[in-house]
């Protein structure tokens, strides 16, 4: 290459394209572990989101589950009570002259 340089002809492998493309290559690399990193922070952050909601949902199925034991156990004995009640009622208005 030195005797091409020193002859005038002009060199048939110049470093120059290959310096250039090493730039824009470089930049493309960089970018790309930008977007890697960024599209690694979403996914996390939409897994963290999917096991908070999980959670969530399983603390309302043990408060809904609380709230039916609670039903069952303290307003279905009134309820049959009251009912005992209202129809004791109606026979009695039924018996009235």
């Amino acid at each position: 290459m030195i005797f091409l340089a020193a002859s005038g002809v002009p060199d048939p492998v110049s470093l120059d394209p290959l310096a250039a493309y090493g730039v824009v290559g470089m930049l493309a690399a960089i970018g790309l572990w930008f977007m890697y990193r960024a599209y690694n922070r979403e996914v996390t952050k939409h897994d963290e989101g999917e096991a908070e909601c999980k959670r969530e949902r399983e603390v309302w199925i043990a408060k809904t589950d609380a709230l039916n034991q609670l039903i069952r156990d303290k307003y279905v004995p009134a309820l049959e009570a009251s009912t005992a009640a209202v129809a004791a009622a109606l026979d009695l208005m039924r018996r009235r002259p």
